[in-house]
């Protein structure tokens, strides 16, 4: 379920007494916990005792001893547990059998992070169970890459901005799809922006700090789209710089890298492991890598990288056929 999707259930107002939400963004996850919240409190109209429990810190036995108490200042209370992963199997079954019989003045909200349904080794599996059984459990899915620009637009527009597109884009490029990294950079970007009240490109660029990088990952992606002529023109604009050029030489092999290893896993492995391996975890870029990826041939890619190897060494050494190299480099991945 999608976070956007999550918030349109809590306006059915049918609430339920324990809820589990869990997925691979904290923060999503954590936000989805805070609109519960809210909706929560905005329904009960009295007033609700919130208290937070680490079970890495405390005893599960903290945690049902708390829900069976009424609470001292308040007719109702929300209890919300994190670490969930370490309760152990004679308080798990203690937990299952609260959730067959919950109290009514308690609401239970476990935050849990991202495993692996098929892996019935994984210990959090026999746990997150338990909690399927007895609660309102809730996957928080990362949102695809229209969705995201979408909430970044939004979250813009809640401060009162207004923002560019090609803004949006260079915040993903620098970013990713790491929401907690996205939500400090728009609040960080809204102070910078002032009385001004527009996210420019000019703005997002000076505040990442990411000229450089962003000439290379346009660098990459006309490599990717076999743009010979842009990815030409881009590097007669970096050449001159060989601190950009060799940051750009070492994003280029990594991204390589990452095809070959696409290329030999491909029809042996789902997407999601494809993803962990290479270490992209944002679902529209893994798919327009793998889509980039079959562009090239092995032999191709692995050309490449002995062309990197080369042109590195003679950038170091300042050697006079530095440019030809990497012009060899450039028309070999783009033919």
């Amino acid at each position: 379920m999608t976070f956007e999707e999550f918030q349109s259930t809590l306006k059915n107002k049918k609430f339920h007494p324990n809820y589990f939400l869990y997925g691979s963004d904290p923060f999503l996850v954590q936000q989805a916990a805070k609109r519960l919240i809210q909706a929560l409190e905005k329904e009960a109209g009295c007033e609700i005792q919130q208290v937070n429990l680490d079970l890495e810190e405390q005893p599960a036995e903290d945690l049902l001893g708390l829900c069976l108490n009424l609470p001292m200042f308040a007719a109702r209370q929300m209890v919300q547990v994190r670490g969930v992963e370490k309760i152990k199997d004679k308080e798990l079954e203690r937990i299952r059998q609260y959730l067959e019989n919950s109290c009514s003045f308690t609401t239970l909200i476990f935050l849990g992070g991202e495993f692996d349904k098929k892996d019935k080794k994984d210990r959090r599996t026999k746990i997150y169970q338990t909690f399927f059984d007895g609660t309102f459990a809730v996957e928080l899915t990362l949102p695809k890459e229209r969705e995201l620009k979408s909430m970044i637009a939004a979250k813009f527009r809640t401060l009162g901005m207004t923002v560019e597109s090609e803004a949006i884009e260079i915040l993903l490029e620098t970013q990713g799809a790491d929401l907690g990294r996205l939500s400090q950079e728009i609040e960080k970007l809204s102070l910078l922006a002032a009385e001004e009240k527009r996210i420019t490109t000019e703005l997002v660029t000076e505040s990442v700090g990411f000229s450089r990088e962003h000439s290379a990952f346009e660098f990459l992606n006309a490599v990717a789209a076999k743009d010979k002529l842009k990815a030409l023109e881009i590097w007669q604009e970096m050449e001159s710089d060989w601190q950009a050029t060799l940051g750009m030489l070492s994003l280029l092999a990594r991204q390589i890298r990452q095809f070959l290893q696409i290329k030999e896993l491909e029809g042996k492995a789902r997407s999601e492991e494809i993803g962990k391996i290479i270490g992209v975890n944002t679902p529209f870029i893994l798919t327009r890598m793998i889509n980039q990826s079959k562009k090239f041939s092995k032999t191709a890619l692995i050309q490449a990288l002995f062309r990197l190897g080369m042109v590195d060494e003679r950038i170091k050494r300042s050697a006079l056929d530095t440019r030809v190299f990497m012009e060899l480099l450039i028309h070999d991945l783009t033919r």
